[in-house]
C-alpha cells in the first residue's frame, strides 16, 4: 500500500509558496489520564512560486505513545482549492501549485489524533506570482545539406498547461523544391528535411508557442540548406576565379617551357637563339579575344551556392572548359615541339590537353591530378621521374625553400 494515504476533504491541482510559519498548536487537554499529540509543521521552501511542488514537513510526538492520524483542511481562500491529498504515514503533505495559485496566501490546519484526543496546528504560505510563458530556441539558425533534417530544439518557460506548436513558411522561397516540416510540442521540437534542391537555400521560420491559456509567443528561425550535390562544382568555378590571372597567362606551361628549354639548351639540342625563340613564342600565341571571353565569364558569375543555380554553373564549367582548351592549344604545341628536342631519357612524354580540378589545393590544372603524370596511393603524386613539376605547379613551395 502506498505511503501516501488520502487524508483531505478538499483537492484541486494548485501550487503555493510560504511567507508565513504556523500558529501555536491547540491541544485538546486530554482525557484522564491520557496526554494530546504535540505537533510542528514546517515548509520545505520559503521561497514558492506557482506551478513549483512543495513539500510540508510534520514533526508529531505523543507521550504515550499512541498511534497517531493525520487530517489535513484548507481554512483559507474558499478558491482556488489545493489538492492536499498527498499525505504520508507521518502526516508530511506535498502539494503541487497550479498556476491559478499565482499571488494568492493559503492557510491550512493539520489535526492530530492520537485516537483520544487531537491536536491542531496552522500554517500560511503565499504563491509569488509566475512570470509569463516564455520559449526560446537553442540555435535559431542552423546550416544543413539537402537530404538531411534541421532539428530546432525549444525550451519552455512557466507554460500553463499544455504547448502547441505552429509553424510558418516565410516567403517564398520555400518553392522549387520538396521539403517536409514536422513538430513535437511535447519533445519541443521542429523539424524541417530539405531535398531536390538545385540552389542552395536560406529559408524562414516563424515558430508559433501557445500555452492552454492562450499566451502566445512566436520565433523567427533561420535554415541554411547546402546544395551538396553542385558544391564541388561551386569549388571548381571558385578555383578558377581565385587563380585567373595564372591561367590566362599560362603560368604552369610558361615554366614547363622554360624548363624544358633549359635542359635542352643545356644538353645542347637547341641553341641560345631558339630557346629564347621558344619563350617568346607565347605571348605570340595567346588568343586575346578568348582570354576576353573566359575573363568575362568569371567575372561576370558568382560562386556562391546560395545565390546561383546549379544548372548555370554546371553549363558555365562546360564552356569554361572548352575555352580553356581551345586558349591552351597552341602552348601545348609549343611545349610539344620542345619536348620532341630532349631525349626521353631526361623527360618523359608528357600528355596535356585536358585540365583537372582538385578540391583539396584548389588547383585548375594540366599538369596536377592528370592520370598520365602520376598516382594516387594514400594521396596522388607526380611519378618518380616528374618530380620535378611540382615546382612547375606549386611555385610558392619553392619560393619558400629557397628563402
Amino acid at each position: 500500500m502506498s505511503s501516501f494515504k488520502k487524508a483531505a476533504i478538499l483537492c484541486c491541482t494548485l501550487a503555493l509558496t510560504a511567507c508565513g510559519g504556523s500558529s501555536e498548536p491547540k491541544p485538546n487537554p486530554g482525557s484522564g489520564n491520557n496526554t494530546a499529540p504535540t505537533v510542528d509543521i514546517k515548509v520545505g521552501s520559503s521561497d514558492i512560486n506557482a506551478l513549483d511542488t512543495v513539500n510540508i514537513n510534520v514533526s508529531a510526538t505523543d507521550a504515550d505513545g499512541d498511534a497517531l492520524s493525520y487530517a489535513w483542511s484548507q481554512t483559507s481562500p474558499q478558491s482556488p482549492v489545493l489538492n492536499i491529498s498527498q499525505v504520508d504515514d507521518s502526516g508530511n503533505l506535498q502539494i503541487s501549485i497550479p498556476n491559478t495559485a499565482e499571488g494568492r496566501s493559503f492557510t491550512l490546519k493539520l489535526t492530530v489524533s492520537d485516537g483520544i484526543d487531537t491536536t491542531t496546528d496552522n500554517i500560511t504560505f503565499s504563491v509569488k506570482e509566475l512570470p509569463p510563458f516564455s520559449f526560446t530556441i537553442d540555435s535559431e539558425t542552423i546550416e544543413i545539406g539537402e537530404n538531411k533534417t534541421g532539428v530546432f530544439e525549444l525550451e519552455y518557460t512557466n507554460p500553463r498547461g499544455d504547448v502547441t506548436l505552429q509553424v510558418d513558411l516565410l516567403g517564398t522561397n520555400f518553392e522549387g523544391f520538396h521539403h517536409t516540416v514536422n513538430s513535437d510540442a511535447e519533445a519541443g521540437t521542429v523539424t524541417i528535411n530539405v531535398s531536390e534542391l538545385t540552389i542552395s537555400k536560406i529559408l524562414k521560420l516563424a515558430i508559433s508557442a501557445t500555452d492552454s491559456e492562450g499566451t502566445k509567443n512566436v520565433k523567427d528561425a533561420t535554415l541554411r540548406v547546402l546544395n551538396t550535390s553542385a558544391l564541388l562544382d561551386f569549388a571548381q568555378l571558385k578555383a578558377m576565379q581565385d587563380n585567373i590571372d595564372s591561367l590566362i597567362n599560362a603560368g604552369e606551361e610558361t615554366r614547363l617551357l622554360n624548363t624544358i628549354s633549359n635542359l635542352a639548351y643545356i644538353t645542347g639540342k637547341i641553341t641560345g637563339f631558339e630557346k629564347d625563340d621558344a619563350l617568346s613564342q607565347i605571348s605570340k600565341v595567346l588568343n586575346v579575344d578568348v582570354a576576353n571571353i573566359i575573363k568575362a565569364q568569371l567575372e561576370g558569375t558568382k560562386s556562391d551556392s546560395f545565390e546561383v543555380d546549379e544548372t548555370t554553373v554546371r553549363m558555365l564549367l562546360s564552356n569554361l572548359d572548352a575555352n580553356f582548351k581551345s586558349y591552351i592549344e597552341p602552348i601545348n604545341g609549343i611545349i610539344s615541339d620542345a619536348l620532341s628536342s630532349i631525349s626521353n631519357n631526361i623527360i618523359p612524354a608528357i600528355q596535356l590537353g585536358e585540365y583537372y580540378f582538385d578540391l583539396d589545393n584548389g588547383k585548375y590544372s594540366q599538369l596536377w591530378k592528370n592520370p598520365s603524370l602520376g598516382t594516387t596511393d594514400d594521396i596522388w603524386s607526380f611519378n618518380n621521374n616528374l618530380q620535378f613539376l611540382n615546382d612547375i605547379v606549386f611555385p610558392e613551395n619553392q619560393q619558400c625553400n629557397e628563402e
